[in-house]
């Protein structure tokens, strides 16, 4: 982990989960790159990631903040700039530097209101 706060939302979603997670700090930085945290290969876009076996990914605003992170670890500059993200069978977790700065705060919350939406069909289609 990288300290700072942890958030763990519970959701059935499993794998649509870290998907959607991506998806929506996508929308928040679009520049964002995502690392592999288990293998640590390159940063790469969200195009170049295989859901099908990710656990655990850390997102970057963009390159130039992977390579900072990569460089000089978690200085005040970068420390809202990744998020580090852990998917498992029954939740999400998001671990971030600063959950008052507002771009924090608005990822939390579209990282919230998504898989609630998500979990919803989830929960019906469990209940059949």
């Amino acid at each position: 982990m990288i300290g700072g706060s942890d958030f763990t939302f519970p959701t059935p979603a499993g794998a649509l989960a870290l998907r959607s997670t991506v998806r929506a700090i996508v929308d928040l930085w679009p520049n964002a790159v995502f690392e592999d945290a288990d293998s640590e290969t390159a940063p790469v876009t969200i195009d170049g990631l295989q859901f099908g076996t990710l656990k655990e990914v850390f997102a970057y605003r963009d390159s130039q903040s992977a390579m900072a992170w990569e460089n000089d670890g978690a200085t005040a500059e970068q420390f809202n700039a990744m998020i580090h993200l852990v998917a498992s069978t029954n939740g999400m977790t998001i671990v971030v530097g600063d959950p008052a700065e507002p771009d924090i705060s608005a990822l939390l919350s579209a990282v919230r209101r998504t898989l609630v939406a998500e979990s919803v069909p989830a929960l019906v289609g469990a209940a059949a």
